[in-house]
């Protein structure tokens, strides 16, 4: 649903129009599963980051039936019980997911002129500072 534009040699820009009532519903229900979810989570590598995964991986690695065995359960883990993650690897904090939420909340804030937008879009930039990478003198 959206009207393509040329506007240049480059490929045509796509704009859709969703109805504002079903932007705010939806940009409602992101906030909310960020509030009930928390901002750690688990990585879709994190079956290989115990140390049977590690040792599982360098099998399958070297090429043998052995090692095709060997990450097989975890394979399956992966396509079938993803929520077993949690046995495997503690919940971690990404740099990456903090910038888009910061981003989102400032959009956000944009928008609506709600403090509490901004007050969000600096908690995850103050935490994007807070967990930098020691020993360098600019940010990483």
């Amino acid at each position: 649903m959206g009207v393509a534009e040329i506007t240049s040699n480059k490929a045509p820009e796509v704009r859709a129009v969703v109805p504002r009532e079903r932007l705010e519903a939806s940009i409602g229900r992101m906030v909310a599963w960020l509030e009930q979810f928390g901002e750690t989570s688990q990585d879709m590598y994190d079956f290989y980051a115990c140390r049977y995964g590690q040792w599982a991986k360098r099998q399958y690695y070297k090429g043998r039936l052995f090692g095709k065995a060997a990450v097989a359960p975890l394979v399956a883990m992966e396509s079938f019980a993803p929520a077993l993650r949690r046995f495997f690897w503690p919940k971690t904090r990404f740099p990456l997911a903090d910038a888009h939420y910061a981003m989102g909340y400032t959009y956000l804030y944009q928008a609506t002129q709600r403090a509490d937008c901004l007050a969000r879009a600096r908690h995850f930039l103050d935490v994007l500072v807070e967990t930098r990478c020691p020993g360098y003198s600019d940010y990483c």
